[in-house]
């Protein structure tokens, strides 16, 4: 037969046939022909992977080289600024440090920033001895005040050992030696004020988890307190036994003043705060000389010293936490803002001052085991991302926001990312994005959990997985984007109805920031090099 003028060739013609037994024959007698060829295979379509998705990298209307040059995002954190980058040879040619399991998304520090190990010492100084955001945080008066007190504590430390070694030598503790058990003595005291200066880097999350670290610190008091106790039964750990007591017990007395006055404040309804400052310190000293007394006299009847411990640090320690539940804040703090948002979510009202005060959990630990977790607010870009496509799609959709949402479906872990000046109000609405965006998934889950019927150990599985797969989440934070206006802004109006004083919110971020492109020469080196292989390729 002839075939048609324009007709295609018959592939099941005489030649094909041949052909496939050729093909036949060979990997019957050549196995390793089947395998290379399936090898190419892969190997092209992997070719044309990267290739992909080293084309998703370039903007529109630019060229392979210049994109490429260019790095996803910058962000600084600690003082030092750093790029995340696209890189397609991933493990072949790394130009930085992997982010997680993918080794695509690498992160390169800046070098040429100007922060060298001198500038790094005097940012870990700062972190230690000026509140955050100075000068900026703080009034005019703040420097002078803080410099004369420090060389009256200087003059008064130095003071100290005389009056130590005074007071040991009439009591007649080592006369011809009394100079080694003061040094002791104020090394003991010394260890105390070193853990204050420690925890002082601390003072940011006191403002805003205030109740949490007040029952924390009186923990740690009564941990002290036990220390204590036991030199009696390890004299010759006294010394090391006696500074890690007084190290907690310092710490401990750090959170008590530092959170103290945020609670005076809140009582305070006629600028009266210095009065009740002063009346709660006369309370405070009349029970504490009442309970010195009662003391002396349990101690006169000689009881077993760790029973004695152990009653009266119940008690202690009950009061504490019945105290610090009976303060009434009138702000928002993360807890606080968990209750209110998840409350006005699920039925549209925002719960009062008292309600949220008495529902608000007091440990500032969240348990791993718990499903609903709290958002990491001012993450880090390598906290939140592992792929390229979805740091880049993220970015794009938060582009006019001082703040970036992701979450992480493996962890459940929803995370804010802060953008370099984003204000406190940034932060409650980014706070309150997460809870809408954990809202979101589960009305979704809800629903599907309608649509399948009773939900058995298979049909949990799937659902986890669909609820939880990557599209899924990208949808819903899609959707949360849309509803995240009109929905904040009704639970403001809802939560200053209802008593919340919304201007002073107390939410404690991280210190990573997002920051504008940055003309890194060291960054854009370390990506010509990708460039240059790209092109020899």
């Amino acid at each position: 037969m002839r075939r048609k003028e324009g007709a295609p060739a018959d592939e099941s013609g005489p030649s094909a046939s041949v052909s496939k037994v050729h093909a036949r024959h060979t990997h019957q007698r050549f196995p390793g022909a089947r395998q290379a060829g399936l090898l190419k295979q892969r190997f092209a379509a992997n070719v044309e992977k990267m290739a992909s998705q080293a084309s998703h990298a370039i903007a529109p209307g630019t060229s392979k080289t210049r994109a490429s040059s260019e790095a996803i995002c910058w962000e600084i954190y600690g003082g030092r600024k750093r790029a995340y980058v696209f890189n397609p040879l991933g493990k072949k040619k790394a130009v930085g440090r992997a982010v997680g399991g993918n080794v695509q998304l690498q992160v390169i520090e800046a070098r040429d920033d100007g922060r060298g190990p001198l500038r790094r010492v005097k940012n870990l100084v700062k972190s230690y001895m000026l509140p955050e955001g100075w000068p900026g945080s703080v009034a005019k008066g703040y420097a002078p005040y803080m410099g004369w007190r420090a060389i009256q504590h200087f003059f008064g430390g130095a003071m100290g050992v005389f009056t130590t070694r005074s007071l040991l030598a009439s009591l007649g503790v080592g006369r011809p030696g009394t100079s080694a058990a003061a040094i002791n003595w104020v090394l003991k005291d010394g260890a105390g004020r070193f853990g204050k200066m420690l925890f002082a880097r601390q003072g940011r999350k006191l403002d805003g988890e205030l109740k949490q670290y007040r029952l924390a610190g009186n923990v740690l008091m009564e941990v002290g307190a036990g220390m204590e106790l036991a030199t009696v039964w390890c004299p010759q750990f006294f010394l090391p036994l006696a500074c890690l007591a007084n190290l907690t017990k310092q710490v401990a007395a750090v959170t008590a003043s530092a959170t103290r006055a945020p609670i005076y404040k809140s009582l305070a309804l006629e600028y009266n705060l210095g009065d009740i400052t002063a009346k709660g310190e006369s309370v405070g000293n009349l029970t504490d000389l009442m309970g010195t007394a009662v003391g002396i006299y349990l101690a006169k009847k000689n009881p077993a010293t760790w029973v004695a411990f152990a009653g009266l640090s119940s008690g202690f320690l009950l009061a504490s936490y019945l105290e610090v539940k009976s303060v009434r804040l009138p702000y928002l703090n993360r807890a606080r803002l968990q209750i209110a948002a998840r409350t006005f979510l699920g039925s549209g009202k925002v719960p009062g001052v008292d309600e949220a005060n008495k529902r608000e959990k007091l440990w500032p630990v969240t348990p791993p085991w718990v499903g609903e977790k709290q958002p990491i607010i001012g993450a880090t870009v390598a906290e939140a991302f592992e792929n390229p496509d979805d740091l880049r799609k993220t970015l794009k959709l938060f582009d006019k926001s001082k703040y970036v949402m992701a979450y992480r479906p493996e962890k459940r872990q929803p995370y804010v990312l802060l953008k370099e000046g984003a204000c406190q109000k940034d932060l409650l609405k980014g706070c309150f994005h997460a809870f809408l965006l954990q809202h979101i998934l589960e009305e979704r889950a809800a629903a599907l959990d309608m649509d399948n019927g009773p939900v058995d150990g298979i049909r949990k599985w799937r659902r986890e997985r669909v609820m939880h797969s990557t599209d899924t989440v990208h949808q819903a934070l899609k959707d949360s984007c849309h509803q995240i206006g009109p929905r904040f802004n009704d639970f403001r109006e809802e939560a200053v109805q209802h008593g919340w004083n919304m201007d002073d919110a107390m939410i404690n971020a991280g210190e990573a920031r997002i920051i504008p492109r940055h003309g890194s020469i060291w960054v854009q080196s370390r990506l010509a090099k990708i460039n240059e292989i790209l092109h020899t390729q």
